[in-house]
């Protein structure tokens, strides 16, 4: 079978292996309170995971980035341009507990239109390309709006406690280490007359400790006032 055709077959298969063990369960959950922490990231700078395109006048894309070997490939409707792909481990995101680990969805439909994740599947792989682990999302979450403009909305998916212990069992016992494991995924959206809309992988607990620029406003507000006072005292 020519180099190419065998590449084609291996993605395709791959893409329907993750959706297929995608079962029931809260697995993967949408965290709306978590959108402002990751609101106008961007794309150049962030870890990204999948970029999707509907395909000619489709309102529906699918795609999956997942790990061959020490490689990886696409399937479907992924981009594969450069920062629009890719398999981070945990190390690089600075991920210690999955719990901490979050997807997030970059949406650009026109006039910020509404967008639909129909599915998806976050795995987990070990250096050689084996599966540790996969959750998937138990039902679609519909967005209702989005923000005009590449990489200005920041829609946030992440597993449940429940499963981040359990992801973090089924890790633990592999022959990988935790922060050599890699993350990939495999989408649905529909409703997406626009694109690219991309996920990338975050940390939570990073980007919680470090404060909003409103608290740097009430800090600051405080300071002037206590010079104030002391300079009354003072005077």
């Amino acid at each position: 079978m020519p180099l190419k055709k065998s590449r084609l077959l291996a993605a395709a298969l791959g893409a329907a292996a993750m959706f297929a063990a995608s079962g029931a369960g809260a697995n993967l959950v949408y965290l709306p309170a978590d959108n402002t922490l990751f609101q106008g990231s961007g794309l150049g700078a962030v870890n990204t995971v999948l970029t999707l395109t509907s395909p000619g006048s489709s309102s529906s894309e699918t795609g999956a980035v997942f790990a061959v070997g020490a490689g990886l490939d696409t399937s479907g409707d992924a981009l594969e341009g450069s920062s629009q792909f890719g398999l981070p481990s945990l190390g690089a995101l600075g991920v210690t507990s999955t719990s901490d680990l979050r997807l997030i969805l970059n949406a650009t439909e026109p006039a910020g239109n509404s967008i639909t994740v129909s599915a998806l599947m976050l795995s987990f792989y070990d250096g050689l390309g084996a599966t540790l682990a996969s959750f998937s999302l138990a039902s679609p979450v519909t967005l209702a709006s989005t923000m005009t403009g590449i990489g200005q909305a920041g829609f946030v998916f992440g597993l449940d406690a429940a499963q981040a212990a359990t992801a973090t069992t089924l890790l633990g016992a592999s022959t990988t280490t935790f922060a050599n494991v890699r993350v990939g995924l495999a989408a649905t959206l529909t409703d997406a007359t626009g694109g690219p809309d991309t996920f990338f992988a975050g940390n939570a607990a990073q980007v919680a400790a470090i404060p909003e620029p409103s608290t740097y406003a009430l800090m600051l507000a405080g300071l002037a006032c206590i010079g104030f006072t002391v300079r009354r005292r003072m005077s």
